[in-house]
Order: C-alpha cells, then sequence, then structure tokens
C-alpha cells in the first residue's frame, strides 16, 4: 500500500495489507479490536459505461461513524494507474496531510507507465495473496511475466515475481527456483528504490538461504536502496539473527523502531527477539510499550502470550488473554488462554479453552493443534485421560488435511509425530521425523 510510505516522514501510522489479511480483519470493529487502530478505510469499486469508480469512506472505529466520504471515477481508458493516483491524493487531503514535493513524486509513482503492465502486476499480486491455493502461484507468475514482457523495467513486476519463486522454493526446495527468486529480486532493486516492504522480505530471505547454501556468513548491507523502509529492517534483523549475530540484529531491530516509534510492529519484533533469547525482562519493557501504544489490540496479548506465561501462569496471563479473547474471540485467542491454565496446571479450564478454540477457528486451516492441545489436556487430566487418544486421532486427522495444502510445513510434521508418539504409534511417528529430515 503506497499510503505506508507516508509513515517515516508523518504523523501517522499506517496497517498494511498483508498484516490486515494475516488477520482476516473485513469491517472498522475488528480494526479497532485487533490493531488498536481509530480510523479506518473502507470503499468499493464498481464499473459500468466505460468508466471505473470507488467510493470510500474514513470511518471512526470507536463510534463507527463516517468521518469522511468521497467517490473519484476514471474514464476506463485511463485505467488503473489514474485511478490509483487521484486516490492516493484524495486520501492524503483529507487526513490533512501536506506532502513536501519529493514525497509526492515518490508517492505517485507506479513504477510503469503502461496500464496493462499494471493491469498484470494486480493480477499477480491478487494470486500472492492466496499463494498457497494450487494453482496460484504458478497464475501469480505467468502474471507478473506477462507485465514484464510489456515493461521490461518494471521493478515492482520483478518484485512480485521474485517473491512468487520464493514461495515456490519453500515449497519445493529446489535450488534452481532460488536462483531465480535471488536473480528477479535484484532486478528489482537495481530498478526502483523503494519498490515494496514485502519484496525486501522475500529478499532477505532469498539472501540468508542463498548464504547458507553456498558457505557464505555475509548478509549484504543493502538498505541503502530503502533506508526509511522498517520492514526491510526486520527482515535484515532476520537474518542477522538466524546467521548467528545477535547483536547486529539487535542493533538493526532498534532501527526499525527509530524510523516508527509510535508503530506497535517495531517493538513487538524486538520484545519476541528478547523473549528467544531469555532476556525476560528487556522483553517486559518492550510489550509494556506495545500495550501502551495499542491498548485496545487483541493482537497483543495473543502474540506475547508465551512471554507471558512464561513469565506468570497465574493471574496477569490469564486475565490478559481473557481479556484479548473478549476483544477478539480467535483460534489463537482461546489457544493461548488454554496454554495459560495448562501451565498452571488446571487442566479442566485449559480443555475449556481449547475446546473454545476449536469451536471459533472450525474453518481455520490450523486448527489441528487446537484439537491435539486439547487432547495434551485430557492426557494429563486423570478424570479425561480416556477421552485424549480419540482426540488425538480427530487432531491426526485434519492435520494431515492441513498437510495436503504444503507436504513440507515443518510444524505440521512435527506435531503430528508427537500426536504418534503419545498413542505409542512408534511407525508414524518416525516417518514423519523423516520427513522432516529429507
Amino acid at each position: 500500500m503506497r499510503l505506508a510510505q507516508l509513515t517515516s516522514s508523518y504523523p501517522v501510522e499506517i496497517v498494511g495489507p498483508r498484516e490486515i489479511r494475516s488477520e482476516s480483519v473485513q469491517d472498522a470493529e475488528q480494526a479497532r479490536k485487533v490493531f488498536g487502530a481509530n480510523l479506518a478505510l473502507e470503499g468499493s469499486l464498481s464499473q459500468s459505461d466505460h468508466r471505473i469508480r470507488v467510493s470510500y469512506s474514513l470511518v471512526d472505529t470507536a463510534t463507527r461513524r463516517q468521518v469522511h466520504a468521497d467517490t473519484v471515477t476514471v474514464d476506463e481508458v485511463s485505467g488503473p494507474l489514474s485511478l490509483e493516483d487521484r486516490l492516493v491524493e484524495s486520501i492524503v487531503s483529507i487526513l490533512g496531510i501536506e506532502l513536501r514535493p519529493n514525497d509526492r513524486t515518490v508517492l505517485l509513482a507506479n513504477g510503469t507507465s503502461k496500464p496493462a503492465a499494471y493491469d498484470y502486476y494486480l493480477r499477480g499480486r491478487g494470486f500472492l495473496q492466496d499463494y498457497t491455493r494450487p494453482g496460484n502461484l504458478a497464475a501469480a507468475i505467468d502474471a507478473f511475466h506477462r507485465a514484464l514482457e510489456l515493461d521490461g523495467h518494471y521493478a515492482l513486476a520483478s518484485a512480485g515475481l521474485g517473491e512468487a519463486y520464493w514461495h515456490q522454493y519453500e515449497a519445493s526446495r529446489d535450488s534452481r527456483l532460488m536462483s531465480e527468486a535471488l536473480a528477479s529480486l535484484s532486478k528489482m532493486l537495481r530498478g526502483l528504490p523503494r519498490a515494496c516492504p514485502m519484496a525486501m522480505f522475500a529478499w532477505r530471505g532469498v539472501q540468508l538461504h542463498w548464504r547458507v547454501r553456498t558457505g557464505s556468513g555475509r548478509v549484504p548491507k543493502t538498505l541503502n536502496v530503502d533506508a526509511t523502509n522498517d520492514d526491510a529492517f526486520r527482515g535484515l534483523a532476520a537474518a542477522e539473527e538466524n546467521l548467528g549475530r545477535p547483536a547486529e540484529a539487535e542493533q538493526t531491530y532498534q532501527k526499525a523502531i527509530q524510523l516508527r516509534p509510535q508503530y506497535w510492529a517495531g517493538y513487538a519484533w524486538l520484545g519476541g527477539y528478547y523473549f528467544h533469547h531469555a532476556r525476560y525482562d528487556d522483553a517486559a519493557h518492550m510489550y509494556t510499550d506495545w500495550i501502551a501504544l495499542a491498548p485496545d489490540s487483541s493482537r497483543v496479548t495473543t502474540t506475547s502470550a508465551p512471554f507471558i506465561c512464561s513469565r506468570d501462569a497465574t493471574g496477569e496471563a490469564i486475565h490478559q488473554l481473557r481479556r484479548s479473547a473478549e476483544i477478539n474471540p480467535s483460534l489463537d485467542a482461546y489457544s493461548n488462554l488454554g496454554t495459560a491454565y495448562f501451565y498452571q496446571g488446571s487442566m479442566p479450564e485449559a480443555a475449556r479453552a481449547y475446546r473454545e478454540a476449536a469451536r471459533v477457528g472450525e474453518h481455520d486451516s490450523d486448527v489441528y493443534y487446537a484439537w491435539g492441545n486439547l487432547a495434551e489436556a485430557y492426557y494429563w487430566d486423570p478424570g479425561e485421560r480416556e477421552r485424549a487418544a480419540e482426540t488425538y486421532r480427530h487432531a491426526i486427522a485434519l492435520g494431515t488435511e492441513r498437510l495436503a495444502v504444503n507436504p513440507r510445513n515443518a510444524g505440521v510434521l512435527s506435531d503430528l509425530a508427537l500426536y504418534h508418539a503419545m498413542l505409542l504409534e512408534k511407525s508414524p511417528a518416525l516417518d514423519l521425523l523423516q520427513r522432516l529430515c529429507d
């Protein structure tokens, strides 16, 4: 989203499309609950008589009232490029932001002057939004290739193509796909200084695996490509951490916070880093700052639950996690609440929370682990142990369905191995562990 570029220089924080999709946020009320947002942008698109029309409104998430509404219309010949430019200018205006000349030039840069190339790029991005669906990655690659056939210097299309190849590599571990991804993302970096945060994530991931596979510990310092992109710093920090350079990773996470001090995500990333390195007091400070910036966000307690549970499996953890589930009932919220009860040794309460997690997450592809957790709660409750085996088998059935999407999903493979082991089924457990090593 181009508006996200405003956050480094202007007093506004934008929740990007990737985060919105990952949390399945559909309306203003959910945006407040999940992200703590105070304003939400809603809109609709229609097309008739060779004209494209977008109607949008800015909504106060607390009162659910419209703050402003407008309609932007362009001729079909002008295409999506003109429409998006006018939308961006209109939204910036209603937010009361006065752009500096250089910022306006960057914000209104599409990366191509060819509407058809931009259309193919948008199609490719649409397929990437649900890249785990069979056929979507191939369709995305085709769309990005078509965009590049029309405009060989279209950096955003190169970025999208690199991301698509990277996702294919993650699924197959075919090194040729990693090379394709690296080549496309390198072309993106040469073509456009501010390509997109998602491309920077993919670029860092490809670089990391490339260095590990070739035996090099270097991670090239190409962040001068966009020195105001905190997402790029997050990608670099993750690569540095995975390469065993924790001090550099910490400095990079801190730089992301310096770039956007009012954005909660930077504190979440650094808090997670501290937690994984057993620096619990430092993690506590980060999570406190995070809660102060987004007090109404259920994501705070959902994401920080492992830390909360490790520090306090009684009062504070239960209070925070109950609050999270009340704000936004979800698979993760109830699962984390159940885990807090589990650490407390309260198996009936843990089972009750896990059952609720399975209920609200019935259609979630990861619901299998709620059933696995429920089985474990039953197993450690002497009065319910006889229910554990049947529940483990249900978790295995759901987890096997989950593997159909990505047969190399390490998390699912290890979970299923554990479930079989709990059932004393040695052979399938070892088979699953072997698949992890292949």
